[in-house]
């Protein structure tokens, strides 16, 4: 991916035949980690990555995607410390992932374990900011709402307030 070479990237994704699951998922999580601190073109490449052998081509499940985002999310709030824009680095990541032809609900159970968190609402206002970008606030919407997801399950952990200034900033 570095070498901003789709088709062999996914060709090395095919090639990699793990012994287990955990190796999928720890393979997937240094994917995400890797290219936190690296510029957005290298985040958004391997987001297209993400979703070309997750979501279009399953050559990962997408369960294995899921808990290596679960892992990342999970310590987020510790990496904040070295990487502040952590969660909009993040959602550079994941917002290649909205596509019309996929479903997003991985993002709930992704961030099950931090829905009460602030860590959580950055997340998921700076995935649907960075999505919405891309493809336009309406079909970011459709997608989100086709994928069953609600934004309300993500804001647990964050007062209106908060939201009022987020949205502001």
């Amino acid at each position: 991916i570095e070498n901003e070479d789709l088709s062999e990237a996914l060709k090395d994704c095919e090639e990699f035949k793990p012994s287990n699951e955990a190796q999928v998922v720890e393979f997937i999580e240094l994917a995400l980690n890797k290219v936190l601190e690296k510029n957005e073109s290298a985040r958004t490449n391997v987001g297209v990555l993400m979703y070309n052998a997750v979501l279009k081509q399953k050559k990962f499940q997408i369960t294995s995607f899921t808990s290596a985002l679960k892992k990342t999310l999970e310590v987020a709030e510790d990496m904040a410390i070295d990487v502040p824009k952590i969660t909009t680095y993040l959602a550079q990541i994941i917002a290649p992932m909205f596509q019309k032809d996929a479903s997003v609900e991985f993002l709930s159970e992704a961030c099950e374990l931090v829905k009460d968190s602030k860590i959580c609402a950055d997340f998921i206002a700076e995935t649907l900011t960075h999505a919405s970008k891309r493809l336009g606030h309406t079909t970011v919407a459709e997608i989100f709402k086709a994928s069953k997801l609600k934004i309300q399950d993500f804001l647990g952990g964050v007062d209106s307030e908060y939201l009022k200034e987020k949205v502001n900033s």
